[in-house]
């Protein structure tokens, strides 16, 4: 058998503002090519393909659906999927079959995973939803797959929290793979004999750093006889053609805004009224001409705001 994986694809009839290509386009592109890949595959040796949740950007997005309907359609690709928090509501089961992806259930065209296991020949494959526990396998030496929704992840990034991938190793050792999803960062790992791994975004649609110069959108393989994963790219341009930096510097001058006037207030014991609004306006003075007038109506309203409580 050969496992094909794929993290976070974040299918959306939405234009990022970051994007300065058709990315609505460019996802049905790179769906397609993967599926391609596995239909053909399929020929000669069984091929399944597991998302590790948020399939969607949002729980439903009746504008996408058809197309994604006639993909899977088209290529005839068995998957299976766990829910991340972008496909559903808070993980209610009584709503999720109203989702974009709740309704591909129901079609027949993916099978979502849970704590009771789906056996694939000699392998049994659970799934861990988000919000939910991992799941203990029920015959913890046999051949485990886990697909998880969770915030795991060796990097380190600023203001998320994260479970590191060693520790999930430990934890469950009843697990030879652990699909990750929900963390937006590409790695794997592993301790000699099992993985634990994430393929990163499938679309990059947020401006970072890391999508515009780390991240390659790729898939990774698995083939049950060779015991080993294989990273394989997917069709995509390179981040500086397809991402602005605009807002990313315009992160950065608010940050420098915001620390610039911290320090300069916790400089002096005392300041009246006048004197803030004069190291305000200073500091405004500083940055960017663009944003100038943003950042006066944010301070501005947070001003009244604060008069009003007295």
């Amino acid at each position: 058998m050969i496992f094909y994986f794929l993290s976070d694809p974040h299918l959306s009839s939405q234009q990022p503002k970051a994007r300065l290509d058709k990315v609505v386009d460019t996802q049905y592109v790179k769906l397609a090519y993967l599926l391609h890949k596995i239909n053909v595959a399929d020929k000669y040796n069984d091929a399944y393909l597991f998302i590790s949740g948020d399939m969607f950007d949002r729980p439903r997005d009746w504008y996408l659906l058809p197309t994604a309907i006639l993909l899977l359609r088209k290529y005839k690709v068995k998957v299976f999927a766990v829910f991340g928090q972008h496909d559903t509501y808070m993980y209610n089961k009584t709503t999720r079959q109203n989702t974009s992806l709740g309704i591909l259930e129901a079609a027949g065209l993916v099978t979502i995973l849970g704590k009771e296991p789906v056996q694939l020949n000699d392998w049994l494959v659970y799934g861990c939803n988000y919000g939910q526990d991992i799941p203990k396998p029920e015959f913890p030496r046999n051949k485990n797959l886990l697909l998880v929704h969770k915030e795991i992840s060796p990097h380190k990034i600023p203001n998320v929290s994260t479970l590191d991938p060693y520790y999930i190793m430990r934890r469950n050792k009843g697990f030879n793979l652990i699909h990750c999803g929900d963390i937006h960062r590409e790695f794997k790992v592993t301790d000699g004999k099992k993985y634990c791994f994430n393929t990163g975004p499938m679309v990059r649609r947020e401006a970072t750093l890391y999508n515009i110069e780390d991240h390659h959108p790729c898939y990774f393989t698995f083939d049950t006889d060779e015991n080993e994963i294989k990273r394989r790219k997917l069709p995509a341009d390179p981040g500086e053609q397809v991402l602005s930096r605009e807002h990313i510097e315009q992160e950065e001058a608010t940050r420098n805004f915001l620390d610039n006037f911290i320090e300069q207030v916790e400089s002096d014991d005392e300041y009246d009224s006048a004197d803030l609004i004069n190291v305000i306006n200073s500091l405004i003075d500083a940055i960017d001409n663009n944003l100038q007038d943003k950042v006066r109506d944010i301070i501005s309203a947070v001003i009244e705001i604060t008069s009003e409580d007295g």
